[in-house]
């Protein structure tokens, strides 16, 4: 059966073809449609919950309070903050390196670690590792390429003692750092924005090394600094949680305070813009996503039908030499399977050659699970729909009225 089905699959060649190429186009569109909406939820689901929640979009760089617990003990009802930690310290190789300009050094904490990764060009991200171990890790970005994963270098930090009043005596700690990671030109990486604007969504949280124009960026897990005793203190565009204690006159006292000292959104506005961004992507990426599945059943279901009309002497052929109608069904179930997986070939194909050319580097487009599910999704309908017309035709009349007719 096999044979038969290779040869009827030869037989129609260009028909196949045609199908496979048209089918190859249909997954290189569905895995870029796929990868525009996880584009815009991949940056979303990181600060969804702190979203939900009572709170202020706030950009933080208040006077004389450095820390967390600072800000805490400032602004009574705070529940938590999201943002990125500046920490208290600084790379020596830097200090002397005047070529690297616009230098950048920030920590997350355990949840935005897990939460969110950003596009590495090479390496493993911190949740990856055992922050747990001495060594401190990183994941950098290095406009001069210069350093590597597996490179070390030293971080500084130094402090007084509280004896020492006139400052004039610091105790300096050093602590290796290893990169485990290479960030991408392009990716974002929280904590980048310039600053807060009146008409700023969830987005603004994020920021591109290029756009920003940094020459250096580390990323550091806050918790693991602070087992060094490296201090880390929030800074930038940050969300800010109330208590679920505080009442909605609290709420608005509480963000008046943090407002008369920086710039301040509320976050049931925040929270709108953010959902109304979002909700508006997925509007525009739907009448795409059905067009997509009808023209893969419209398409599949006409072109089936002209290959089963022209093959029903050959069924008939196969039907008086001994194969039942199951049997029939199944040559054209194997044809249809073959064409599938040219098509899989032809996009693949598609794909690569967008890489190597460099189409895809100015986009999100990637293969990802979900994009891979949808066109499994994608591929199982054309099979599905492949089989609709050899069924019908052939319960239509009998294979021999076929043969008869055909003669």
């Amino acid at each position: 059966m096999i044979k038969l089905a290779l040869k009827e699959f030869q037989r129609r060649i260009f028909t196949n073809i045609f199908t496979a190429l048209q089918l190859g186009i249909i997954i290189a569109i569905l895995i870029s449609v796929v990868s525009a909406l996880q584009s815009r939820f991949v940056l979303y689901t990181p600060v969804k919950d702190m979203i939900e929640k009572n709170g202020a979009y706030v950009y933080v760089n208040f006077k004389d309070l450095f820390t967390e617990e600072e800000i805490n003990e400032e602004f009574k009802g705070i529940d938590d903050i999201l943002c990125s930690y500046i920490p208290d310290a600084f790379f020596q190789d830097f200090a002397t390196d005047r070529t690297y300009t616009n230098i950048k050094n920030l920590s997350y904490k355990e949840s935005l670690i897990e939460s969110y990764r950003p596009k590495l060009k090479e390496g493993k991200w911190l949740s990856d590792v055992d922050l747990s171990d001495d060594i401190i890790y990183t994941v950098v970005y290095d406009c001069k390429n210069e350093y590597n994963v597996g490179d070390t270098f030293e971080m500084e930090h130094f402090y007084y003692l509280p004896e020492d009043t006139d400052f004039s005596n610091p105790v300096i700690e050093k602590f290796p750092v290893k990169i485990i990671g290479i960030i991408n030109d392009d990716s974002l990486v929280f904590g980048l924005s310039g600053g807060l604007s009146e008409v700023d969504d969830y987005r603004n949280l994020y920021g591109t090394v290029k756009d920003e124009n940094y020459s250096f960026v580390s990323i550091f897990s806050k918790s693991q600094l602070e087992s060094k005793g490296i201090t880390c203190g929030p800074r930038g565009t940050a969300l800010i949680t109330y208590s679920d204690n505080l009442s909605d006159e609290d709420c608005k006292i509480l963000t008046s305070n943090i407002t008369k000292q920086s710039a301040t959104i509320d976050m049931e506005t925040f929270r709108e813009r953010s959902i109304g961004y979002v909700y508006n992507q997925l509007f525009k990426m739907i009448p795409l996503l059905i067009c997509v599945a009808m023209l893969v059943v419209v398409s599949t279901v006409s072109i089936s039908a002209l290959n089963v009309k022209g093959s029903l002497k050959a069924y008939s052929i196969f039907y008086v030499c001994g194969s039942d109608r199951t049997q029939c069904l199944n040559i054209c179930l194997i044809n249809s399977i073959l064409t599938a997986l040219m098509g899989v070939a032809i996009a693949v194909i598609l794909m690569n050659i967008g890489s190597v050319f460099g189409i895809l580097e100015e986009t999100v487009i990637e293969t990802s699970a979900s994009g891979i599910l949808a066109c499994i999704v994608a591929l199982m309908l054309q099979i599905a729909c492949s089989m609709i017309m050899p069924i019908i035709l052939m319960n239509k009349c009998s294979l021999k009225e076929n043969l008869t007719e055909n003669e």
